[in-house]
Formats: C-alpha cells, sequence, structure tokens
C-alpha cells in the first residue's frame, strides 16, 4: 500500500492545515491526533478507518465537514477505485 499525499497549506502557533488526497490503495499509515481538528472534504468517497475497534468504511460528502476530539488514533485507507480528497485542520490551541 502507498502512502497518501499530504500537501502543508499553512501552518502557524494556532493551526495546522493540510490537503489530504487518497488515490486508490493508499494510505496514511497510523497516527494519533495530538489536536482536535476538522476535516472539509473537498472530493467525497468511501475511506476505511482502521482503529482499535478494527475496521469499517466511512463514506465522506463533499462539502459536509466533520470534527474529531484529539488524541484520536488509527490509520485511513481508501479502499476505493476513485480518489478522495480532503482538508484537514488541526487547532492546536
Amino acid at each position: 500500500m502507498h502512502k497518501a499525499v499530504s500537501e502543508l497549506q499553512a501552518e502557524d502557533d494556532r493551526m495546522r492545515i493540510t490537503r489530504w488526497t487518497f488515490a486508490p490503495a493508499t494510505e496514511t499509515g497510523w497516527h494519533r491526533h495530538a489536536w482536535p481538528y476538522a476535516v472539509v472534504p473537498v472530493q467525497g468517497g468511501t475511506l476505511t478507518v482502521v482503529d482499535s475497534e478494527g475496521e469499517r468504511d466511512y463514506e465522506i460528502r463533499t462539502g459536509e465537514s466533520y470534527a474529531r476530539a484529539c488524541g484520536t488514533e488509527h490509520n485511513i485507507v481508501n479502499n476505493s477505485n476513485a480518489p478522495v480528497v480532503f482538508v484537514e485542520i488541526e487547532i492546536k490551541r
């Protein structure tokens, strides 16, 4: 499995904004979020979330944002045949 492409768009002492592009058969790799974050889907689709509870598909819809707490630990995988793109905004303070 290849790595999804991350593009740092902006960062300062308050936040970090990263655009994630998931071609088919790519993943983030296991990681833990040190800060709370929001996700803004740019190109929706179905991603697979792998975490301590197992593995499940998660559909994200273009323009329908969501947020998660700090401490989230997972791997995000694109097992679909279509690319998925989102912008992640991490809140440092």
